[in-house]
C-alpha cells in the first residue's frame, strides 16, 4: 500500500503535515526526504513485522464478542511476550499492591484496552524501536514515546476526552522515527548516518510515515488519521481534541527532559496555545496532571 500517489497526492498527504519547505532544508536533507519519500510510497514496503498475537490483540480489543480466555490463548503461545507483558503490568507504573502472577491477572486488572495497549507497547520494543548503530536514539524514542503515552491518558481524563486510543496515540505517534532510521539502514546498511543531520528529514516526514505504519499494521482508523497529523491541533480545519492532547504530552514529555533530542524536538508555542485553547487546558488541569505524575513517581520510589 502506498500512501504517495503522483506529485498532487503527495502533496495533497503532507498538506499540514511537513512543517519545513523543503526548499529551505539543506541539500543533504533534501535529497533524504526525497529517499524517505522513494521508501514509503513503494507499493512493496512493509513495516516491521509485529509478533502475530499482538496484531490478533489488537483486533479482538475491537471485538465485542471476544472472550478474555480466547485473548490469554492467543498470547500464550508467544512466552517472551507474555513475560514481557507480565513485567511491564508489575512495574511500579502500573502495579497496584500486590504483583501479577499470569496474563488472567493481568487482564482482570486491566481489562482487555488496558492489556491491549501493553501488548502493543511489549511487541514494539521488541520489533521495533531497534536498529543497527541507532541503539541510543531509539531506546531514547522509546523513553519518550512510553511517557507521552502515560501523559497522554491523564490529559484526556482531565479534559473529559473519551479517548479510548490515548495511551496507542502517544505510544505510536513518533513510531514513524523509528520505521525511517530502520529502512535507510536496511536500504544501505554500510552508511554512516548522523542523527543531527538525519533530523530536518525525519522531522518533515515522520508524522506521515507514522500514520502508513499503523495503517499497515491495521490500527484503527480514527487512530490512524491523529498519528498523520499529531503536531496539528486540526485536521481540515476542524479542531481535533485528541491530536490537541498529544501536542500538550507531547510538549509536557519535551519539558520533564524526556524528549527525543532537546537541541531538535521542539514543540510550536503557537501549536501550543492552540492545542491548550481547543482542550480549555488550564493551568489548574496542568497542576492535576502533573500530581498524578507525581504520585506515580512515588509509587516508582516505594516500589
Amino acid at each position: 500500500m502506498a500512501f504517495f500517489s503522483g506529485r498532487q497526492n503527495e502533496q495533497k498527504h503532507f498538506r499540514g503535515v511537513v512543517k519545513i519547505d523543503p526548499d529551505d532544508l539543506p541539500l543533504e536533507a533534501r535529497d533524504l526526504v526525497t529517499e524517505v519519500q522513494e521508501v514509503f510510497s513503494s507499493p512493496s514496503y512493509r513495516p516491521p513485522l509485529l509478533p502475530r498475537q499482538a496484531t490478533e490483540v489488537l483486533a479482538m480489543s475491537r471485538d465485542p464478542t471476544a472472550s478474555l480466555e480466547k485473548i490469554v490463548k492467543v498470547l500464550e503461545t508467544d512466552p517472551l511476550l507474555v513475560g514481557k507483558v507480565v513485567a511491564r503490568v508489575n512495574s511500579a507504573a502500573l502495579a497496584r499492591n500486590r504483583p501479577v502472577r499470569s496474563l488472567r491477572d493481568a487482564l482482570s486488572r486491566l481489562g482487555i484496552a488496558g492489556l491491549r495497549d501493553v501488548v502493543v507497547e511489549a511487541a514494539l520494543t521488541m520489533r521495533v524501536f531497534r536498529a543497527p548503530g541507532f541503539q541510543e536514539p531509539m531506546e531514547r524514542l522509546r523513553l519518550h514515546s512510553v511517557k507521552v503515552a502515560e501523559i497522554m491518558r491523564r490529559v484526556c481524563h482531565h479534559t473529559l476526552i473519551d479517548a479510548e486510543h490515548a495511551f496507542l496515540a502517544g505510544l505510536l505517534h513518533d513510531i514513524g522515527v523509528a520505521g525511517i532510521l530502520i529502512a535507510l539502514t536496511e536500504r544501505t546498511p554500510k552508511r554512516k548516518l548522523d542523527p543531527a543531520s538525519l533530523w530536518p528529514a525525519v522531522d518533515s516526514t515522520h508524522a506521515a510515515v507514522s500514520e502508513t505504519m499503523a495503517r499497515l499494521w491495521s490500527f484503527p482508523p480514527e487512530l490512524v488519521l491523529v498519528l498523520g497529523h499529531h503536531h496539528q491541533p486540526k485536521i481540515d480545519g476542524q479542531a481535533n481534541p485528541m491530536c490537541a492532547a498529544l501536542i500538550v504530552a507531547d510538549d509536557m514529555a519535551q519539558r520533564l527532559g524526556i524528549g527525543i533530542d532537546p537541541k531538535m524536538d521542539r514543540t510550536r508555542p503557537d501549536r501550543l496555545a492552540a492545542a491548550k485553547e481547543i482542550l480549555s487546558y488550564t493551568s489548574k488541569t496542568e497542576g492535576l496532571v502533573e500530581k498524578d505524575l507525581e504520585d506515580e513517581k512515588g509509587c516508582r520510589a516505594a516500589g
